[in-house]
């Protein structure tokens, strides 16, 4: 009598992470990559208009955050405080960005905000707390920032 050998079978599942990250080289030392955009967390305590100031003698912007990645990808990078973003308060009571003006298309409002608590918070700050919700903030408030400048 012959015997069939015996046989086991087994599967493997291969999983990939696709990340909008490419080589830090791209940028300049410092700065860190996302998509198609370099990004400098500044961690010395700024206003709103020294944070901008800061960021456009760099040859960038402070952070205009237009789509969910980018918003925790930002999070994920913070250390410490809050952070500085482009958005500011229009003349219609509503959020733009600072260098086009340009309505935002993508939001992450904290609950209840923004809510212009004390009749002059008229910029926009990435929260370290509660996963990277925004709130609108006392542009003379001391804060972290992010600069932002394309590849």
């Amino acid at each position: 009598m012959i015997q069939k050998p015996k046989t086991s079978s087994f599967s493997v599942r291969f999983y990939t992470h696709r990340t909008n990250t490419v080589d830090n080289s791209a940028c300049s030392f410092g700065w860190k990559v996302f998509g198609d955009h370099c990004y400098y967390f500044g961690r010395d305590l700024k206003n709103w208009t020294s944070a901008k100031e800061f960021c456009e003698e760099s040859g960038s912007i402070l952070v205009r955050i237009e789509t969910p990645e980018e918003n925790e990808w930002l999070y994920n990078h913070q250390e410490k405080d809050d952070m500085w973003t482009g958005g500011i308060r229009s003349f219609y009571d509503d959020f733009i960005w600072y260098d086009n003006r340009e309505d935002m298309l993508y939001t992450n409002w904290n609950f209840m905000e923004p809510n212009n608590r004390y009749d002059n918070e008229d910029c926009m700050l990435l929260l370290v707390t509660n996963s990277g919700k925004w709130n609108d903030r006392k542009c003379s408030t001391k804060a972290e920032f992010i600069c932002e400048k394309g590849i």
